[in-house]
């Protein structure tokens, strides 16, 4: 944040150059934020890894790009009052969002409730789902819960995975796998996991 405010970034831009996006991509990204589902928390983790993993997808430099135009104050974290500012500055007049609409939007982007957004949680809002979810980055995603590579992932190794982030829910979790487990064998396939994420597009 002090790099970016001293006097030589400022001479050369070094901020507006990082954050330059052309006004349809920033159409497009506010409106993905706008029409932001937030769906189970395996799917949240799952958006949340290959968000993490992947920083070179054009989505995710976008989002990345979004992002630091509306922190204004660089701390890493964006303010609902940022939000609030920063959205409505890069619209137009009349395509202007009323502020409860705004405050809906950012409490479904903030997912752990802090009153303020990471840029983990501002890009899965932000970016495509259609392009976060192609097959081979949800494999990539699947690979990561599936510890012992069986080639299906059990709800032991989700609750694990989950326990290390300090998001434990374990009946939540059950209920989940329950519900996505289609022939009922009691883990769950790559099929059946990227049956669940695609219902995020729907």
């Amino acid at each position: 944040a002090k790099a970016l405010v001293h006097p030589w970034f400022e001479k050369f831009k070094i901020r507006d150059k990082l954050s330059e996006l052309r006004p349809d991509i920033i159409k497009k990204l506010i409106n993905n934020i706008e029409n932001y589902k937030p769906q189970k928390i395996l799917q949240q983790a799952t958006l949340a890894y290959i968000v993490h993993n992947l920083p070179n997808i054009q989505e995710i430099k976008n989002a990345c790009k979004l992002f630091t135009k509306i922190d204004k104050n660089l701390n890493g974290s964006i303010s609902f009052a940022e939000f609030r500012d920063g959205v409505n500055e890069l619209l137009d007049p009349g395509e202007q969002i009323e502020e409860s609409k705004l405050r809906a939007m950012f409490s479904k982007i903030d997912a752990d409730n802090t009153d303020d957004i990471e840029f983990e949680e501002f890009a899965r809002a932000a970016a495509d789902k259609k392009v976060l979810l192609q097959e081979n980055y949800v494999k990539d995603a699947f690979r990561f819960f599936d510890k012992d590579n069986s080639g299906s992932i059990t709800l032991e190794e989700i609750a694990k995975v989950f326990q290390r982030s300090g998001q434990s829910n374990y009946e939540e979790l059950k209920s989940i796998v329950q519900e996505i487990d289609i022939n009922n064998d009691g883990q769950v396939d790559f099929k059946e996991f990227n049956y669940m994420m695609k219902k995020i597009l729907q």
